[in-house]
């Protein structure tokens, strides 16, 4: 089940991957240099789940479209509690981070908050929806995973 959930997660990374990809290549006929950050849900980017696959993607990104780790690439702002959601994207954004990536629903209220404050900045939440013009959503079908994960077994 886990390799399973994995390799989804992977997919799902790949297709936001690609999202970057056509951010940086719009943002590079502009000559602005594409800058994303990512916020934790409090687990850490070596949690060994939603955290890591999204900054194992964030990383591969960066190697792919030649953008360093730090300002003028991309980083990651590790929240502590729920009350450093807010405050480490309100911060990214302020550092000129122009994509900032949420994992987890934890983040919500958050991202809802972050996204009205600056529409001009690109948002990613990662398993939920937030309906918002500059928001792209990620949800995983759980219900297909336990599909296959029923077929594997069989």
């Amino acid at each position: 089940m886990k390799k399973i959930v994995t390799i989804i997660v992977g997919l799902v990374l790949l297709g936001v991957v690609f999202w970057f990809g056509v951010v940086y290549s719009n943002n590079r006929n502009h000559k602005q240099i594409p800058t994303v950050a990512m916020v934790t849900d409090g687990g850490g980017v070596e949690d060994g789940s939603f955290n890591a696959a999204t900054w194992k993607g964030l990383v591969e990104w960066g190697k792919e479209h030649h953008v360093a780790k730090g300002p003028n690439g991309y980083t990651y702002a590790q929240s502590l509690s729920d009350a450093d959601f807010f405050p480490n994207m309100d911060k990214l954004v302020k550092k000129g981070y122009n994509t900032i990536i949420a994992t987890g629903y934890r983040l919500t209220d958050a991202i809802k908050k972050a996204s009205q404050k600056y529409p001009d900045t690109n948002f990613v939440m990662i398993d939920t929806v937030v309906k918002r013009p500059n928001v792209a959503s990620v949800q995983f079908r759980d219900n297909e995973a336990a599909f296959l994960a029923g077929v594997a077994a069989a």
